[in-house]
């Protein structure tokens, strides 16, 4: 008898101390909102496939922290879509956005941000959001926003480009030495030191673009000079000529 009352003693103490427990358990449970929908695809038929739902840790404007953590919805018959996600309205950090992945059976793949608002039920477009036009998306920004931003600080006209000729005026500092192609350098042959030049081929032997090149004997003994040039326009020549003298049987 004395066993029997102690057992119906602590029966009754467990079911007190999860009656007082049950409410502040469900006190700490945030509130969701219902996004229901029907998502179609471009032709206009219904969709099928599963929405990937992803989110960074937060907290609620209410002040309930969510864990990170990623869900997904199944669309139902007809392209319908019921999905409940905790309000991200006001959340801590700002910008806290869902990424929500549309993975359609027949191929197609994008992704779309949400922010949740606190009424319940909404639609997809009332949560869809363009990343950059809120405070909510600050850390991220679409192509649109982006562009919008930064019109007018990159002129095309007074910039320099990575190709084509260009002049630059003024002066320019550079934290580093800038690197600067080697220039081009051909060679040009003549039978004597004078008439140097395109205009004039008369004691001319040859041009040579290459550091290898092979030059007539028309004696045992005989000199030529050497002189190098660049490509520009009008080419530029260096100021002193090389003597090449050849003393050997033919």
């Amino acid at each position: 008898m004395f066993d029997a009352r102690r057992r119906l003693r602590r029966l009754f103490f467990l079911l007190f101390a999860g009656a007082m427990t049950l409410p502040a358990l469900q006190a700490q449970t945030p509130a969701t909102t219902t996004i229901t929908d029907v998502v179609y695809r471009a032709d206009g038929t219904p969709a099928g496939g599963v929405l990937l739902i992803s989110w960074p840790a937060f907290s609620t404007a209410g002040g309930q922290a969510v864990a990170a953590g990623s869900t997904s919805a199944t669309l139902g018959t007809g392209g319908a879509l019921t999905v409940r996600l905790v309000p991200n309205v006001g959340a801590t950090p700002a910008g806290t956005v869902y990424t929500v992945v549309y993975q359609l059976n027949d191929g197609t793949a994008k992704t779309e941000y949400w922010v949740v608002p606190t009424n319940s039920p909404t639609t997809i477009a009332a949560v869809r959001t363009v990343l950059g036009t809120t405070t909510a998306t600050a850390q991220l920004a679409s192509q649109q926003y982006v562009n919008t931003v930064v019109a007018g600080k990159a002129n095309d006209a007074a910039v320099v480009h990575l190709a084509g000729s260009e002049s630059i005026s003024g002066l320019k500092q550079f934290a580093v030495p800038p690197s600067v192609p080697t220039p081009a350098l051909s060679t040009e042959v003549r039978w004597s030191d004078a008439g140097w030049g395109p205009a004039n081929d008369r004691n001319l032997v040859g041009r040579f673009g290459t550091q290898g090149f092979t030059l007539p004997r028309l004696s045992r003994v005989q000199s030529c000079f050497l002189r190098q040039y660049d490509a520009s326009v009008p080419r530029k020549y260096s100021r002193y000529s090389t003597a090449l003298h050849v003393d050997y049987p033919l």
